[in-house]
């Protein structure tokens, strides 16, 4: 099977410096894009923290530090709320 390649868009990174970073926050509703984070994260000894739901992250934090860092996903399911509110 061959798949067509597309153009990445200008929004997508090829890669993440975590060099500043102590704090990773994982915000999708999907379970196994947690576990890929936490696995991916592992070698950079940084603390992971993940949410499914958009208003219990927000109930939480109101504000992220500088050396915090929040990967959320665009499309929320089940939650009004999608990462563009967020």
């Amino acid at each position: 099977i061959q798949l067509p390649s597309s153009i990445k868009p200008n929004y997508f990174i090829d890669n993440l410096d975590v060099s500043d970073i102590a704090k990773v926050f994982v915000l999708d509703d999907d379970q196994s894009i947690h576990q890929k984070w936490i696995s991916k994260l592992k070698p950079f000894n940084l603390h992971v923290e993940c949410f499914d739901d958009p208003e219990v992250f927000l109930e939480k934090f109101t504000t992220l530090s500088e050396n915090e860092l929040l990967l959320i996903d665009f499309e929320l399911n089940h939650s009004r709320l999608d990462g563009i509110d967020v």
